[in-house]
This record gives C-alpha cells, sequence and structure tokens, in this order.
C-alpha cells in the first residue's frame, strides 16, 4: 500500500458523522532513489502546497504534523474509498 508505515482511521464528529482518514508516518524512513524520491517530509509539503489548493483534486489533504521532539512526520489523506492501487490497475 505505501512504502512508508500507515492506517486507515474511522474518526466520528459530535452528531454522528464518520469520515475515514489515511495516516501516513514518516517515522524517519527515507526512500531517495537516486534523487527523484524524497521523504514524507517532502511528501507532506506537495500535499499542502501545490495539490491542497486544486479544489477537485483527490484524495483531499487534511493535514500534516512534525512532532517536535523526534521531526518525523505524519500526513493525513482523505481514504480514498473503492479505488483501486495504481498497480493493480489494468
Amino acid at each position: 500500500m505505501s512504502t512508508f508505515p500507515n492506517e486507515i482511521v474511522t474518526c466520528q464528529w459530535p452528531g454522528g458523522r464518520k469520515r475515514r482518514v489515511f495516516i501516513k508516518y514518516g517515522a524517519n524512513h527515507n526512500h531517495p532513489a537516486w534523487g527523484h524520491r524524497g521523504d514524507l517530509a517532502y511528501e507532506a509539503e506537495v500535499y499542502l502546497r501545490v495539490l491542497r489548493p486544486l479544489l477537485e483534486f483527490r484524495p483531499k489533504c487534511l493535514g500534516a504534523h512534525t512532532y517536535p521532539a523526534t521531526g518525523e512526520t505524519a500526513l493525513f489523506l482523505e481514504y480514498a474509498d473503492r479505488c483501486v492501487p495504481l498497480g493493480e490497475a489494468s
């Protein structure tokens, strides 16, 4: 599903509305792949600065957080329910 640790969390707002959130954790993982891939902090910046302003782009970026004590990043995205991963598309 991802080169980084991740999980899908179901959140419930007051009133009962639910939303599934895909959370991706940096956990000090880095996949430079000959310089064309960055770490999760870089991916979060792309989502926040480039993709988030595009109103129709999916999945929506819900935010990111960098933990001050460790410098690790967590990226929060709208869960893309009922979608097929690109590697499985025909």
